[in-house]
């Protein structure tokens, strides 16, 4: 393929920019420890073919986008000068959108100016692309490349002047007019930058093109003839890799090419073993007798591959040791991963780096599982595996059963879930949003339950504070409301830790009753009057709320025409809300303050069940009132009004009248602090090492299922994400810019602990 120098256009030097800042969620677990750019391809990181493409085309001012995982970019190509080039890099603090994060490197753009995008794969003839942008005269050109499936990009249209005339972002069959699909990559003149606001996110696409045309300016459109690949999927990357080894794209990789063979040094191959070209075997790599390397596989540097071990159109990364007779069928198998004898890693699976997979086992295809797992001999893995070592350790927590349902959690395991919960209690009433998958999983649940032969109750759609106050009134064991955002499923229940960590031994080991005999399934009744019969009587708020909702009507079933303290906006589940009179307003932390001063003036002192991240301010507030406070406690009544708003709506405003307070006068009696929050990503391996060491650094510090630091005027809490491999960090302090600082403080100490 032609590539030709920029100086023979007649065009001016060009500067070029990098989007390099793309997390990859696609292609996890590939990208569990490095940004979407740096996957290897082979031998190098997938960005430095766009550097050295560049560099082929005289190219050598480079800017770099940086967003996830920057840093990792930068430690890796510094400031360019290795391969003769000056690299300057633009991080963003939040994704700003493709246009956005271009106009944060405005400073750097100061004439004509090449956008590419550093997830993909490309031999593009830039000389070619000027070339066209000159003679159009536009401000900017977009490089198109036609393709035989458009579904997945944004397509264009253009007239017989190559301008473009239409954008449509991801179409349908029915909607697709075209079969030029855009890049990612442009030529554009730096006047352009003014159409691109400031701070905030903007887009190509979607924002900056229809802009432009809105305004007259035109867009030029070049169909390239090179080699593209956007490297979105693993499915991508393996088509990817294949068409790099058979040469549908003109790279440099790191290897001697003989006879379609792709060899690097120091490799060390037995007479016996099979190489079908075209493959690739990097530095350092030994591959034992009989072992046999499919056409488009690729062996990373310093891999063991055993004797009869037969690798068919797969990626093996580096430092991966492979025994006798594996068997990898377009499977992806990041570095450092150890696979035992005789074991088989089929079609489009792939395993993160740091796994072991004993002998034997078996993962199914397109199967997918996090780094650092122990996966044991034998065992068939048919789904993703994130959690803990292979199974999910805690898969009930105690305020009830969350993640994304069809990867995290399946069918199965709700079933299982069900017979679970039976060994631990007689009865349990569940209910749900009235969503139909929601429904499906409640009645999944129940089977499980009731082929233990206990008791259910279904009380279908309704809000989870009339389902609690059902399971009171009918003295039933538990209850449980199933709640479904897209894929996300959450069952919400009052387990309690000490139950949760029971039932997530249970789950995990099998150990639950077998069926003896079905038990009953029932239907609830007089759920609303169970309910109403709860609440206290008095005053009732003016009731302000989204229409015709179940959480509006509930409340406007017993509201009635009263004082006004104050107005209610309540939400959906109607566990949360806030209040509003005049220009005070209650919510947030300061609610939850409010919620246990209200239980503790109106029920007395009693020991009040608090959380792990319960405001330093509310626990302030309960010990002045001379109670006690534990994680262990029984449920009071704040319990009920954390998770029931219009329970405490009513009790609050018993609150006001009883010592004649407006909504404003009461606020002020309150103690109050700022929180800020952040979550670091932290392996579960090293939660433990990295509490225990914040804790030996720092003084005033008190330690229970999690780490409390009171530092420079804010009170900090450490303790393990709930629901991914992290640390969460929770400051509180009289300002909200005291408790971000305090935050920042010791998000860098952690850090460093992790890197050491």
């Amino acid at each position: 393929m032609r590539h030709t120098k920029l100086h023979q256009n007649g065009g001016d030097d060009m500067k070029a920019l990098i989007m390099a800042g793309g997390e990859g969620t696609r292609l996890r677990p590939l990208t569990c420890d490095r940004p979407k750019p740096m996957v290897d391809f082979l031998g190098k990181p997938l960005l430095q073919y766009s550097l050295e493409l560049l560099k082929k085309h005289g190219i050598s001012e480079v800017g770099m986008t940086l967003l996830f995982m920057g840093e990792k970019i930068r430690s890796f190509f510094g400031d360019g000068s290795e391969m003769g080039m000056n690299i300057r890099y633009f991080p963003e603090k939040e994704p700003m959108g493709t246009a956005g994060s271009v106009k944060n490197a405005e400073s750097f753009l100061d004439e004509r100016f090449l956008v590419l995008s550093g997830d993909a794969l490309s031999d593009l003839d830039i000389g070619s692309a000027l070339e066209s942008h000159m003679k159009s005269k536009a401000p900017v050109t977009i490089i198109l490349k036609k393709v035989e499936n458009p579904l997945e990009y944004g397509i264009a249209l253009l007239n017989g002047e190559n301008r473009i005339t239409e954008f449509f972002e991801k179409p349908a069959w029915s909607e697709v007019f075209s079969d030029a699909v855009n890049t990612g990559s442009y030529i554009i003149e730096p006047e352009i930058l003014s159409y691109i606001p400031k701070n905030r996110p903007f887009d190509f696409s979607k924002d900056l093109f229809p802009l432009l045309l809105k305004n007259g300016i035109p867009l030029n459109g070049h169909i390239t003839q090179s080699y593209w690949c956007d490297v979105g999927n693993t499915e991508a990357y393996i088509r990817a890799l294949g068409d790099a080894l058979s040469g549908k794209v003109q790279l440099t990789p790191n290897a001697a090419v003989k006879n379609g063979l792709f060899i690097g040094k120091d490799v060390k191959i037995s007479p016996s073993a099979v190489l079908q070209a075209p493959c690739y075997i990097g530095s350092g790599s030994i591959i034992e007798n009989f072992a046999r390397i499919g056409e488009g596989s690729v062996i990373g540097e310093n891999v063991f591959i055993g004797q009869g071990a037969n690798i068919k159109k797969s990626y093996v990364g580096s430092a991966s040791s492979l025994m006798e007779n594996v068997k990898l069928s377009r499977a992806v198998l990041c570095g450092n991963n150890h696979i035992g004898k005789e074991a088989r890693i089929l079609e489009n699976a792939v395993v993160g780096s740091g796994t072991h997979i004993a002998s034997s086992a078996v993962i199914l295809p397109c199967a997918r599982i996090w780094p650092e797992k122990w996966i044991e001999s034998g065992s068939v893995v048919r789904k993703n595996i994130v959690w803990g070592f292979g199974n999910r350790s805690d898969f009930f927590h105690e305020n009830g059963i969350f993640g994304e349902f069809g990867s995290e959690i399946e069918a199965a395991d709700i079933l299982k879930a069900g017979a679970v919960l039976a060994k631990h209690s007689e009865s349990c009433i569940l209910g749900h949003d009235g969503l139909a998958q929601s429904k499906y999983l409640m009645e999944l649940f129940a089977s499980g339950y009731i082929g233990t032969g206990k008791r259910v109750c279904l009380a279908g759609e309704t809000l989870p504070p009339v389902l609690e106050a059902k399971k009171e009134a009918d003295s039933i064991g538990h209850a449980l409301y199933f709640k479904t955002e897209g894929s996300e499923l959450s069952i919400e229940s009052m387990f309690g830790s000490t139950l949760a960590r029971q039932l997530s031994r249970d789950h995990k080991n099998g150990t639950f009753p077998m069926p003896m005999r079905l038990g009953e399934k029932t239907y609830a009744d007089s759920l609303h009057e169970s309910y109403l019969s709860s609440l206290p009587k008095g005053y009732f708020p003016f009731v302000l709320a989204e229409k015709n909702t179940p959480a509006a009507m509930l409340l406007a079933s017993f509201a009635e025409k009263q004082k006004p303290l104050f107005s209610v906006n309540i939400g959906k589940d109607a566990k949360t809300g806030f209040l509003k009179h005049a220009d005070a307003e209650l919510g947030g932390d300061l609610l939850i303050t409010a919620i246990f001063e209200t239980a503790l003036t109106l029920f007395g002192a009693k020991p009040q069940k608090v959380f792990l991240d319960t405001p330093s301010s509310a626990l302030q507030l309960i010990k002045r009132f001379g109670a006690d406070y534990s994680l262990s406690a029984k449920p009071s009544e704040s319990t009920r009004m954390l998770r029931d708003f219009p329970y405490f709506v009513l009790c609050f405003a018993k609150r006001l009248t009883k010592d004649s307070l407006s909504l404003s006068e009461y606020i002020a009696l309150l103690p109050k602090s700022r929180r800020f929050t952040a979550e670091l990503a932290c392996e579960w391996r090293d939660i433990g090492k990295v509490i225990a060491k914040v804790a030996e650094n720092n003084g005033q510090t008190e330690l229970s299922r999690g780490l409390r630091i009171k530092k420079d005027g804010a009170e900090i809490l450490l303790c393990a994400g709930a629901l991914r491999p992290s640390i969460r960090l929770i400051s509180e302090a009289a300002s909200f810019e005291a408790a971000q600082e305090s935050a920042r403080e010791l998000s860098q100490e952690i850090r460093k602990i992790l890197s050491e």
